[in-house]
Order: structure tokens, then C-alpha cells, then sequence
């Protein structure tokens, strides 16, 4: 038997049956039938890991790993495409299952915290409502001079 020859063999993540090189079988490879069945058979990492807890139980507790451009830690997916957010990931872990159509919300107002005492359900109505109770939200309104109002604010006033 030639070392290119191809020999049937079984995929060891997916079960589907593919033909393995006999020179990778000698080698202690051709266990895949593919490169992306070999990735997904990888270990998980502890994603627990990237929260850094050392400011103690009531402080917040940061995700140390990769974040989105608005702060919010990304808990990667080995196994299936895309991601997960590191808080949403925390309190289904530590709290409980989400329900659906809600959001786990921080009562801290820091997007990278991950300690479950800072993390609570609600809508997103809920989580607009506290946003404008506590001042944070980037949206506004004021009032803009607009070239065909007659009258602006100040006018009316005086």
C-alpha cells in the first residue's frame, strides 16, 4: 500500500464517513474529514477565566478578553458561528436561563461587567427608561433652530 493511497475511515467529531490518507493514519492524523470537523473537536475554554474579580464582590468585575466597539465583552463560539456577550453568558451561568425577548441589563452602567450582582432582566424599554433616568444616553433631544420656524424658544420666553 502506497502512502498516497486512500483509505476508507469514519469522521471522529461528525460520525460522516471519509477517505483518510494511509500516510496521515500512520501519523497519528486523518482522524477528520475535515480541517473545520479538527477545530470544533477542541477543547472549550473556561470563558470564566477572562473576568478579572479582584476588586471583591461588590466592585465591578471587568471581562479581560476581547470586547465589542461599545465596551461589551465577546465570548467567542468555537462550535457554531458567531458570538456570545461575556454578561449575557455570566448570568445564564451563574442566575439562571433568559427568558425570551429580554435583555440582561447592568446596574452598574459599565458594558464589560460581568459579576452577577450587577446584572438584571428587562426589556429593552426597561433598559431605555433607566438609561435616561441616570443621564448616560448619547441621545438626546434639544431643541434645534431650524431656518423656517418662526419662533425658537428664546423668543417665546422673553
Amino acid at each position: 500500500m502506497s502512502r498516497h493511497e486512500r483509505v476508507p475511515s469514519v469522521c471522529a467529531f461528525c460520525q460522516q464517513p471519509f477517505m483518510a490518507l494511509v500516510d496521515q493514519i500512520k501519523r497519528g492524523r486523518g482522524k477528520f474529514c475535515s480541517t473545520s470537523c479538527a477545530r470544533k473537536s477542541l477543547p472549550l475554554s473556561d470563558p470564566t477565566q477572562k473576568i478579572d474579580r479582584s476588586g471583591g464582590l461588590f466592585a465591578c468585575w471587568p471581562w479581560i478578553g476581547p470586547r465589542t466597539r461599545n465596551g461589551y465583552g465577546i465570548l467567542t463560539r468555537r462550535r457554531t458561528a458567531g458570538y456570545t456577550l461575556a454578561h449575557r453568558f455570566t448570568f445564564e451561568k451563574y442566575i439562571g436561563p433568559i427568558p425570551q425577548n429580554l435583555k440582561v441589563l447592568h446596574s452598574c452602567d459599565n458594558p464589560s461587567c460581568c459579576n452577577p450582582a450587577h446584572l438584571f432582566i428587562g426589556t429593552q424599554a426597561d433598559n431605555v427608561a433607566d438609561m435616561m433616568k441616570k443621564g448616560r444616553g448619547r441621545f438626546y433631544f434639544r431643541e434645534r433652530a431650524r431656518a423656517s420656524a418662526p419662533l425658537v424658544a428664546q423668543e417665546v420666553a422673553a
